[in-house]
């Protein structure tokens, strides 16, 4: 064989073997998405929401947790946050505090990179 042809037979096997690199790796690879919540029912005066705590969780462990503080006069309409995942499927809880009380939902979760994912809006039992 000649010096050449060992050469691009080399660089053949470097760039395959860079293929099956990224196609194993790339599913797991955190991606850019955005969830949103309607906070419109934690708008109302004494009753407004303070604190909201989003938690991302796959099995038994937690992949991410997002707080955020309202101060007054209260939280957005819509609340919008963009954060980096691996795509697949989560457990999303969500958890808002008001004045008076503190509401919890929790429910399973595609996310997708580059795609918007509403949030279940905690509601009283």
């Amino acid at each position: 064989m000649l010096p050449k042809h060992r050469r691009w037979i080399a660089l053949g096997a470097l760039g395959a073997a860079v293929l099956v690199g990224a196609w194993i790796v790339m599913p797991h690879v955190p991606r850019e998405f955005t969830c949103e919540l309607s906070m419109r029912p934690f708008r109302d005066g004494a009753d407004a929401a303070r604190a909201l705590e989003v938690t991302f969780e796959r099995g038994d462990e937690r992949m991410q947790s997002i707080r955020v503080a309202f101060p007054p006069p209260g939280p957005p309409r819509e609340w919008r946050h963009t954060l980096s995942l691996a795509p697949g499927a989560y457990r999303v809880t969500v958890r808002v505090e008001t004045g008076t009380r503190v509401l919890v939902s929790s429910a399973s979760a595609d996310v997708r990179a580059g795609e918007t994912l509403r949030l279940p809006v905690p509601r009283e039992e």
